[in-house]
C-alpha cells in the first residue's frame, strides 16, 4: 500500500510549519489587551499587519456594560461618550482598561508610557485629565503616532486615487483617439478616397489618413499628448 502514496519529506513538514507559524503571527486581536505589540511582529510583515488593524478599526463595545470598579471611596467605570472626539481611544474587555490605538501602530515604547500602549488605564476618577496628559502636546508620543496613522492612511488613499486618475486620462485619451479614427475613417470612405497615397511607406506621412490625423491633433492637441 505505501507505493500509493507520496511520503512527506522533512522539506515539506518544515515548510507547512513555517506557513502554519506565518498565519498564526498574522492572527489580528480585537481586544488590546490581548495583541502581540507591532515591534514583535517580523519588520517585513509589520505594514501588513498595521494595514489590517486599520481596516479593522480600534476597539468599541458600544453595546456592553462596563463594569464598575473601586475607585477611592466611589465606584466607577468606563463611559462611553469618552469615545467622542477621541478617535484613538479604545477599550479592553479582558482587561477593564482603556489603551490607544494610534500608539499602538505607530508609537515609541518608552519607559512611563506604557499605560495606553501595553498596560492599559484603569483609573477612571482622573480619566478626562489623563486623557489630556496622555495626548500631550506636538512632538508628543501620541502626536507624533497620529502623524504617522493619518499619513499611513493617506498613503494608501493617494497610491489608489492616482492610480485611479491615471487609468481615467488614459482611457478618456483611448476613446478620443478611437473617435478620431473612426471619424477620419468615414470621411474616407464617403469621399471614397483612399487611406494612402501612391508613397505607401510609413515615414512619408504623404497619406490622406495620415494629414487628417495631423489636423485633427491641431484641433485637439491634449487628447493625442
Amino acid at each position: 500500500m505505501n507505493r500509493y502514496f507520496v511520503p512527506v519529506t522533512g522539506e515539506s513538514s518544515e515548510k507547512r510549519a513555517r506557513t502554519d507559524n506565518n498565519l498564526a503571527s498574522d492572527y489580528i486581536e480585537s481586544d488590546p489587551a490581548r495583541r502581540k505589540p507591532i515591534n514583535e511582529y517580523d519588520p517585513r510583515r509589520r505594514d501588513d499587519i498595521r494595514r489590517k488593524y486599520v481596516q479593522m478599526g480600534p476597539c468599541r463595545p458600544l453595546s456592553y456594560v462596563f463594569p464598575p470598579t473601586q475607585c477611592g471611596e466611589n465606584m466607577r467605570s468606563f463611559q462611553i461618550s469618552w469615545f467622542h472626539n477621541r478617535e484613538w481611544l479604545e477599550y479592553s474587555i479582558s482587561k477593564d482598561a482603556a489603551f490607544c490605538f494610534w500608539c499602538y501602530l505607530f508609537g515609541e515604547r518608552r519607559a512611563g508610557e506604557q499605560a495606553f500602549i501595553k498596560n492599559g488605564f484603569q483609573n477612571w476618577k482622573k480619566a478626562k485629565e489623563k486623557f489630556g496628559e496622555h495626548t500631550g502636546k506636538e512632538g508628543s508620543i501620541h502626536n507624533n503616532a497620529r502623524i504617522l496613522y493619518f499619513g499611513f492612511i493617506d498613503q494608501r488613499q493617494s497610491v489608489t486615487r492616482k492610480l485611479s486618475l491615471g487609468n481615467e486620462v488614459v482611457g478618456a485619451a483611448y476613446r478620443m483617439r478611437l473617435t478620431t479614427s473612426v471619424d477620419v475613417a468615414r470621411l474616407l470612405l464617403g469621399l471614397g478616397l483612399a487611406f494612402r497615397g501612391n508613397d505607401e511607406t510609413i515615414p512619408s506621412s504623404n497619406c490622406i489618413c495620415c494629414k487628417l490625423h495631423r489636423c485633427m491633433r491641431k484641433l485637439n492637441l491634449n487628447s493625442f499628448n
